[in-house]
């Protein structure tokens, strides 16, 4: 819907049977001076889709943006936290909440996502044999993740909430 806003600022005052490249182009221009090209790129791609739509209705004969190069987008390199910033991260949490303490370590060490260690469940958790077995991922492939030391010392910290199969439970809620 943001975009969508956008996208009518800049040529919303031009009818879709008129639409033409040069009016990406203006848009592109326009928004790239509030914008990353990255947000460009995706305002583009909602123009795509929208003029595809108008195409499969038949209210244009033709796709003015087929082929339309996007912006080229400077990539950086990702700056990883080395393992003691790690770790000092994990413990200044701590100092203010242990669990979110724990839920740090845990993504940290063992790299898991965010709604990885918000779903994890005790029943993926092998603490014995030093791995958590995760069921829902990303790419939808269940993977085996190891455990450090360090992240098995976090996860033993954590009180199990009777009545909740979830490792990090919100008190008053079932997960």
């Amino acid at each position: 819907e943001t975009t969508l806003r956008h996208i009518n600022r800049f040529v919303g005052d031009v009818p879709v049977e008129s639409f033409t490249r040069a009016d990406a182009h203006r848009f592109a221009a326009e928004r790239s001076q509030e914008v990353s090209l990255a947000t460009v790129n995706r305002g583009f791609g909602v123009l795509k889709k929208l003029l595809t739509f108008a195409l499969e209705k038949g209210l244009i004969n033709h796709h003015p943006m087929l082929r339309f190069r996007m912006m080229r987008e400077e990539r950086r390199a990702l700056q990883v936290m080395s393992l003691e910033e790690e770790r000092r991260l994990v413990e200044e949490v701590a100092k203010v909440d242990p669990t979110i303490g724990a839920y740090v370590a845990l993504l940290g060490e063992a790299g898991l996502r965010k709604a990885e260690g918000l779903n994890l469940k005790w029943s993926q958790v092998d603490m014995p044999n030093r791995f958590i077995t995760l069921d829902k991922t990303k790419s939808n492939r269940p993977r085996t993740v190891p455990l450090s030391e360090y992240a098995i010392e976090w996860l033993s910290t954590l009180i199990r909430v009777i009545g909740s199969e979830y490792v990090f439970t919100r008190l008053g809620s079932k997960k």
